[in-house]
């Protein structure tokens, strides 16, 4: 079969294959399985870069705390909640 990953689909084969489901792994993984990536997605991976920096400079600059799972915003000078 074909299959289109989305974004955070492949984020976590990429980064943090644990966190997909058993069944994704299993679908991933099996080589009778073609894997595509959308152009969009790449896109998305651009967007979400450049939103977490305005995410991040606004936390700074109001002295606020970020509630997010994000492991990224724990790499920069403001206090992570989750």
């Amino acid at each position: 079969m074909r299959f289109l990953l989305d974004t955070r689909t492949f984020i976590w084969w990429d980064s943090q294959f644990e966190r997909l489901s058993e069944k994704a792994k299993t679908l991933c993984q099996d080589p009778e399985n073609e894997i595509f990536l959308s152009v969009g997605s790449l896109w998305e991976i651009q967007i979400k870069v450049q939103l977490d920096r305005i995410l991040i400079a606004q936390a700074k600059v109001e002295n606020f705390s970020l509630i997010s799972n994000d492991e990224v915003m724990k790499k920069y000078p403001i206090i992570v909640e989750w």
